[in-house]
Order: C-alpha cells, then sequence, then structure tokens
C-alpha cells in the first residue's frame, strides 16, 4: 500500500504498478478475514444503510475502545510476526463484529474525509500511545510495524483523488447484460 500511496501521492507510476505487483501476489496471512459483505453499504435503492439496517455513524475511536475494553480480546497473546495472523485466527469474528458499526456513507465526498481523518488519527494514537511507556528508564518503543499503520493511512487521501465515487463503494456495479446487448454475437 505505501508504494500504490507514494505512486499515487508524486504521481510516480512505476512506483504505483511495483506496489499493486507486491499486492497482487501477498498471500493472506489469516484464514479469518473481513468478509465481503462488509463493503456493501448500499441497499438497492442507493440509501446509505448499515449491516444493521439503521443508518449509523460510529466514530472509529468508539470502535476502537470497544474492541480495547473486551474482555474476550484481552487474552490476546504476542506470539511475534504471526501474532496478526495467531488473533484473527482466534478473535477474528469478535473484531469483524465491532468493526460492521463503522459505516461510511460514500454518496457523500464529506463523510469520506471524515472517515479518512478517523482512520488517520486512531492510526496514529495506536502508534504513539501504544509506543509510549511511564517508565522514565526507557525511552518511546518506534515500533516499526505501528508506524505502517500511521503511513499507510497518510496516502489513503491520495487514493481518493484517483477513485470515482463508484469505486469508493468496494466494488463497481457492472451492467455485464447491457453490455451483452450492445456488442455483437459473434466476435471477429
Amino acid at each position: 500500500m505505501i508504494h500504490v500511496g507514494y505512486g499515487a501521492e508524486f504521481c510516480l507510476s512505476g512506483i504505483a504498478i511495483e506496489g499493486l505487483a507486491e499486492t497482487a501476489v501477498l498471500s493472506d496471512a489469516s484464514s479469518t478475514g473481513i468478509p465481503n459483505s462488509f463493503f456493501h453499504f448500499f441497499n438497492p435503492d442507493g440509501d446509505a444503510f448499515s449491516r444493521h439496517g439503521r443508518p449509523g455513524n460510529v466514530h472509529v475511536f468508539t470502535i476502537l475502545s470497544r474492541i480495547l475494553n473486551d474482555p474476550e480480546l484481552g487474552n490476546a497473546q504476542n506470539t511475534g510476526i504471526k501474532m496478526f495472523s495467531d488473533v484473527m485466527e482466534a478473535h477474528g469474528p469478535t473484531i469483524i463484529k465491532h468493526m460492521t458499526d463503522w459505516h461510511v456513507d460514500t454518496k457523500d465526498i464529506l463523510d469520506v474525509e471524515r472517515k479518512i481523518e478517523e482512520i488517520s488519527w486512531m492510526n496514529v494514537i495506536l502508534y504513539a500511545v501504544g509506543g509510549w511507556t511511564e517508565s522514565k528508564n526507557k525511552s518511546f518503543n518506534a515500533d516499526f510495524y505501528l508506524m505502517h499503520l500511521v503511513t499507510s493511512s497518510i496516502f489513503l487521501s491520495s487514493f481518493m483523488a484517483y477513485l470515482s465515487p463508484t469505486s469508493h463503494r468496494g466494488r463497481p456495479s457492472l451492467d455485464i447484460a447491457g453490455f451483452y446487448d450492445a456488442t455483437e454475437s459473434t466476435m471477429l
């Protein structure tokens, strides 16, 4: 994502292509992922709705607070480089349950901008507060992985400049029937 972000922000297509290529071949480290249903924000009439069938505008800090205070998530163990996949394996459904209350109205550019700002602030807080220590004998822990949250979120606004409002929804509607109706039945 960082390579694609640099490419988008600085109009460097080669770096953006490199980032897309890396993304295309990157394997998923977890068997528990974000379900496709998370990305369905609109009903057939085009009105925004949350997964619970009602408008939702829960701030990302509220979601983060719920995750941090969930007793089921308090027993996650630091397993090093496999920590993300281990946590998602053990607690993925619980984390996904919390995050489904977060909603972006992709038809409202101001809401999209607010949500990008929410994500950016959340990532900065995770990095800064997560690296802070009470001990005067220890210095700030500039965690390499948490810093990637911050650097990645910087590029979200750069991506938005290149995406159409339809693509903001995560999956554009494809008029396959219309396409075939408008083309000849035989290929040349």
